[in-house]
């Protein structure tokens, strides 16, 4: 029988939540540093917040669904010291390159996010499901609002590198206390990962309705970077 999750679990994972979505943005309003920094145009850096957004849609087709068929714990915390890695090779980034290649692997890893958010809903009771939903949508709101200011001011304070480094520190410490939070519980699902993905599709298509708001949610988003990425 499934409990209502304690206030300590369900505040941690919202932390994560903030703090790993926050990874996609951090890039927004330092794309004048960093252009700066290398020597490059604008338009070049711009090409850096591409990379991490179309890194992260890849990650929600192709690793997202391994989350209901495998062990989810050494999967989220795989997937959150790869993003610190990642992190930590963008502080260091030698040119636009290498930053580049490292906001890729940064937008990729950053879709933990999207696991923990499902896990959640998992272990919650009927009662409590939309609560703690609620909770870690918050704190995903929170994450990518301000993550903008963070780096600001960080970047203002210290340099964009240092931006990163911190949000990579971040990424540790989730990693640390979410492996003895998430617990190792079995996937939901027994299932090899070619037939998860059929069926994902098999759903796609026999869902119109899931269509049409895939579709509305993918304009938003795209509407929304256009707005936050052109304000930054």
């Amino acid at each position: 029988m499934q409990e209502t999750p304690s206030r300590r679990f369900v505040w941690l994972l919202t932390l994560a939540c903030g703090l790993t979505v926050a990874n996609l943005y951090y890039t927004q309003p330092l794309l004048h540093a960093i252009s700066e920094s290398f020597g490059v145009s604008e338009a070049s850096t711009g090409a850096i917040v591409t990379a991490t957004q179309l890194g992260y849609a890849v990650a929600l087709v192709l690793i997202v669904p391994l989350g209901d068929i495998v062990r989810r714990r050494p999967l989220v915390c795989g997937l959150l010291i790869a993003d610190a890695a990642a992190l930590a090779l963008s502080a260091a980034a030698p040119n636009v390159t290498v930053l580049l290649i490292a906001a890729t692997v940064v937008g990729v890893t950053s879709v933990v996010v999207q696991v923990l958010v499902p896990f959640a809903a998992g272990v919650a009771s009927d009662e409590s499901r939309n609560r703690v939903i609620g909770m870690l949508l918050s704190g995903m709101l929170l994450g990518v609002l301000l993550s903008r200011t963070f780096a600001g001011l960080v970047s203002q304070a210290l340099s964009w590198r240092a931006v990163y480094a911190l949000a990579g520190v971040f990424m540790l410490l989730a990693a640390a206390v979410l492996y003895r939070l998430l617990g190792d519980r079995a996937p939901d699902l027994k299932l090899t990962y070619r037939k998860q993905m059929r069926a994902i599709v098999s759903v796609a298509a026999a869902e119109p309705v899931l269509r049409r708001r895939a579709f509305i949610g993918a304009c938003i988003y795209a509407a929304f970077n256009c707005f936050w990425t052109t304000a930054a």
